[in-house]
């Protein structure tokens, strides 16, 4: 759910940032993160500004007029008037925050503009995917401590598909993801479910960790200029004291939900998906606390009740935090309906029994299948849209948090590149190129999802008036029901759309989101495999590239071509030789990836996807420059860099 920070506008509510501001670029520790979502009402466009507003890109030297004409706050504490950072972030959500840890991992500071003071407590987002764990992981991030704070496989194990939570009639259950010990085979890190406050409690404590961070709470992101010499003033509001600041920087990374502000600034259209007509879909969550440790183990549990509409109960905890959903139409039941008393006739109907528990927050909610049609600014050049602002799922299939993580770890790399001089301005363009599919392809199944779930309850309760319990009876209607539920399966196991998509490559219809097969060629994630090392620790495959380089892995020494050494090459480099660095004892890994010939190598960009094979070091150069450069690549999906694809998914 979008929009997850709530003003506190009390005496003691911090004014900026976080109990004070750091003008070296790290704050100290929120003491209470905590949120709740209040997002059904979009925000309004962008006031008029104060300070001038501009579509066009300005002179460097009309800089000091655009300042004086700003109406500027100079304050005794909190943010300075006028900041220089090299990024702006708007939003402290999870994309946000991960967007911060990337750019912190390459030695660049960044301010983190949060319009609300402080967050409360409903969880929202719960499942994090094996890719969206990978890149923690790359990054050095703890996902053991992560793992602490969430469900464990064995009370998250299950969708269950009932007439109520308690002792009701239960049509049939499915596996909720790969959450075994066979899934390693394809991943070090299974699905987690953890709710998004703790989630993002972990990722705010590493981003101010890094003392490259500057976390600004109760700011509001007003407006921006790009001036000639492409730095990007921003313009913010601070909500407490209505005082306007102004922060320079080379770069504008916008996660700032579902209702961006931002997209209206940077000229970017929010598309319906496939061209469709919008049509927003309608929730109500409420967050209790019911003890029900003691019932049938299950992570979610879809609650079959004829003409009620979706309604399921998501175990964040068993013991102590649930959520029950429903959806509804405003135009039948306004969102004022759901008082306290009317969702506890909702959840106690959904459970099938009364029992004790509290209301911890109530919260209306929409969200509407929409990708944005660029990821670049085309008006403000130095501007990107990420996560949420930039696409916007229905909330089956729990993708929509991932693939903004996704996102970030996509744009942010080639954005420091950029800044360091060994990429072209050109290579920020394939952020959009390579992401924008799986936004569509990854909102295309969710809306399939969510139509799934509406025919299973159609198949149960049929046309005819027989209830649930004699349909179940009737071995021609208990068929029906089954294979409506089957027909659910993708929407609860989706590992190939989690870590099997191939940039630049379109995914075949015909493939099942659950079906993954591990292969090597251009786009693809590099293929995981447990390995070796030296001094006989066990590691991933994966845990042995870098973020800030391309990762050469050697089956052997590469030619040198006019005896260039390695160290020459115009762009950062990580050498990775198998047999000595790595070992693959059984050697399905290194068939898979094409490196048991002599002098092969396959590169590996910082990002952890295949960029392509080589077996010179001028191959290597021109490879990665006709990337960066974005000069001539054009990835051959088609020449695979291994010998069978099969190996790793027998």
């Amino acid at each position: 759910m979008p929009g997850d920070w709530q003003d506190s506008r009390g005496e003691d509510s911090p004014a900026s940032p976080i109990n004070g501001h750091d003008t070296s670029g790290s704050s100290v520790q929120s003491p209470n993160i905590s949120c709740q979502d209040t997002s059904d009402v979009a925000l309004s466009e962008p006031a008029s500004s104060q300070s001038p507003a501009t579509d066009v890109s300005l002179d460097p030297a009309d800089r000091n007029t655009w300042y004086a004409g700003s109406n500027l706050h100079q304050p005794t504490n909190g943010p300075p008037a006028i900041s220089n950072v090299p990024v702006v972030i708007i939003g402290a959500g999870p994309i946000g925050l991960l967007c911060s840890i990337l750019l912190a991992k390459q030695n660049f500071r960044s301010i983190v503009v949060e319009r609300h003071a402080k967050r409360l407590g409903q969880p929202k987002a719960h499942a994090i995917n094996p890719r969206s764990l990978e890149i923690l992981r790359q990054l050095g991030i703890d996902t053991k401590e992560l793992r602490s704070l969430g469900a464990s496989a064995e009370d998250a194990d299950l969708v269950r598909f009932t007439t109520a939570a308690i002792g009701g009639t239960e049509l049939g259950s499915l596996p909720y993801e790969r959450q075994d010990e066979a899934v390693k085979d394809f991943t070090p890190e299974p699905l987690l479910n953890i709710p998004q406050p703790q989630f993002e409690q972990v990722l705010w404590r590493t981003a101010l960790e890094t003392g490259k961070v500057t976390i600004w709470c109760e700011m509001q992101w007003q407006d921006c200029a790009e001036f000639g010499d492409q730095s990007v003033v921003s313009t913010v509001l601070n909500r407490k004291t209505q005082g306007r600041h102004l922060i320079e920087s080379k770069w504008l990374i916008a996660c700032d939900g579902a209702h961006a502000r931002s997209r209206i600034r940077l000229s970017i259209p929010f598309d319906g998906l496939d061209g469709k007509p919008e049509e927003p879909i309608h929730y109500c969550s409420v967050n209790f606390d019911a003890d029900l440790s003691k019932e049938k183990s299950g992570m979610l549990w879809f609650i079959m009740a004829k003409n009620a509409g979706k309604r399921n109960f998501i175990a964040y905890n068993r013991s102590n935090n649930w959520v029950f959903v429903t959806c509804y139409d405003p135009t039948a039941t306004p969102k004022e309906t759901f008082t306290e008393e009317y969702c506890r006739r909702l959840i106690d109907q959904s459970l099938g029994k009364k029992i004790p528990y509290n209301v911890l927050s109530i919260t209306t909610w929409n969200t509407t299948p929409r990708v944005a049609r660029h990821y670049r600014s085309k008006l403000i050049r130095h501007g990107f849209v990420v996560g949420d602002a930039a696409h916007c799922f229905p909330s089956t299939g729990g993708l929509g948090v991932n693939t903004g993580l996704g996102d970030a770890h996509n744009l942010v790399w080639k954005i420091t590149a950029v800044e360091n001089g060994w990429a072209e301005d050109r290579l920020l363009d394939s952020y959009e190129l390579e992401r924008i599919p799986i936004a569509v392809e990854n909102s295309r199944q969710s809306r399939l999802n969510e139509k799934k779930v509406h025919e299973l309850s159609r198949a149960a309760f049929g046309d005819n008036g027989q209830s649930l319990e004699e349909r179940m009876q009737d071995p021609k209607a208990r068929s029906e029901i089954q294979l409506a539920l089957m027909d659910n399966y993708n929407h609860f196991d989706s590992l190939d759309l989690q870590i099997g998509y191939v940039y630049g490559k379109a995914r075949s219809p015909h493939r099942r989101a659950g079906h993954y097969i591990p292969e090597c060629i251009p786009g693809t994630r590099l293929p995981h495999a447990w390995v070796y090392t030296a001094d006989g620790r066990t590691i991933s495959t994966l845990d042995v590239t870098d973020y800030s380089a391309f990762t050469i892995l050697l089956s052997g020494s590469l030619q040198r071509d006019n005896r260039r050494p390695l160290d020459d090459v115009s762009f950062p480099v990580k050498e990775v030789y198998l047999g000595k660095d790595i070992i693959d004892k059984d050697g399905a890994w290194t068939r898979l990836m094409g490196l048991e010939r002599a002098s092969s190598a396959v590169v590996i960009r910082p990002d952890q996807h295949v960029l392509g094979r080589v077996t010179t070091i001028d191959e290597l150069q021109n490879l990665v420059n006709s990337f960066v450069l974005c000069s001539s690549y054009v990835p051959d999906h088609e020449k695979l860099c291994g010998t069978d694809l099969q190996i790793l998914a027998e």
